[in-house]
């Protein structure tokens, strides 16, 4: 069945399948079984129905989704990973389990589980994730493992980030940051000559800035509110190309390009599919217009969007995402 526009099937609770789609269903204990279900679907659009549906249910989908992990495989394994990280906020319980899927077998858990315990703020977690990160050899997992220990790490973890030594651009502008950001709070004064080197290396001069169609605050001429469409805009300043690694879903599920100042063939054709996690490349002294295709969410309830494509002034106001994933 389609549920605005998403394909959405289950064959054991059809109704079901209808009722997640609804941001004021909440599945009960006996729901939640076909709800874990529904994240397996291939269909990523209808997957995020159910997790939604879970993290609405709360702590009390703890239990079901740590039985069905055991024995889960992609894309499942990943999604119950994510799921329980978003929980262990406020359930202790489940650091354990995240602690435990750092050594998982499925690349894409191990990460969601990196990312998960970064949020969180205990010192067991960030020892943790520094002894993993020490053993670590895939790039990607490295990234989350900076950007993590770059927000609950200690001194132990500021020191593995100093002595970090990987040609991978995208590692050590990550790098930079959470070394930034930790020295901070640690109560570091940084330095000015650790700030110029900062500067001085290649991957500092790549910036990006997001435009949030979604958080348009003036009204149309009929007093509606005005949406748009967000845009990612990556500037390249220096004289090498360089990966930029796609933000969260938080953001947007997926993006396509718009533009790109180095090939505008690449632009007019929009076939580019980036998802979160994917690396692009941005050619040197360029810049790359990527537009979210599928939105991180809906439209807030009880507020009724106008769609219509405006042309930006210099004097138009633009708010970014509250989240510090793009800060650079």
């Amino acid at each position: 069945m389609a549920i605005d526009g998403v394909s959405v099937h289950s064959p054991a609770r059809p109704e079901l399948a209808a009722a997640i789609a609804d941001p004021g269903f909440t599945p009960g204990r006996a729901d939640l079984p076909a709800v874990i279900d529904l994240l397996g679907e291939a269909d990523e659009d209808a997957a995020e129905l159910a997790e939604r549906a879970l993290l609405r249910a709360g702590t009390a989908a703890s239990p079901a989704l740590q039985g069905r992990l055991a024995a889960a495989v992609a894309p499942l394994r990943a999604r119950i990973v994510r799921v329980l990280g978003r929980l262990a906020v406020v359930d202790a319980g489940l650091r354990s389990v995240l602690l435990g899927c750092l050594a998982d077998a499925d690349p894409r858990a191990r990460r969601n589980a990196i990312v998960a315990l970064g949020k969180l703020a205990d010192p067991a977690v960030a020892a943790a994730l520094v002894a993993h990160a020490r053993v670590e050899t895939s790039t990607p997992h490295l990234r989350s493992l900076v950007e993590a220990l770059g927000k609950c790490g200690d001194e132990q973890a500021l020191a593995w980030l100093d002595g970090l030594d990987d040609p991978d651009p995208e590692l050590q502008r990550l790098r930079g940051r959470a070394r930034i950001m930790l020295g901070r709070s640690l109560g570091r004064e940084t330095s000015d000559a650790a700030i110029d080197d900062d500067w001085d290396a290649g991957f500092a001069r790549a910036v990006a800035v997001f435009m949030n169609g979604a958080t348009i605050p003036t009204t149309d001429a009929y007093g509606e509110r005005i949406v748009d469409d967000s845009f990612l805009v990556i500037f390249n300043a220096s004289a090498d190309p360089i990966e930029w690694c796609i933000p969260g879903p938080e953001w947007s599920r997926r993006w396509t390009i718009d533009l790109d100042t180095s090939d505008p063939e690449r632009g007019v054709s929009r076939t580019v599919d980036k998802r979160p996690g994917d690396l692009l490349e941005v050619p040197d002294r360029s810049m790359v217009v990527l537009r979210s295709v599928t939105p991180a969410g809906p439209t807030p309830a009880g507020l009724h969007a106008v769609r219509r494509r405006t042309t930006p002034s210099a004097t138009d106001p633009i708010t970014d995402h509250p989240t510090s994933e793009m800060t650079t």
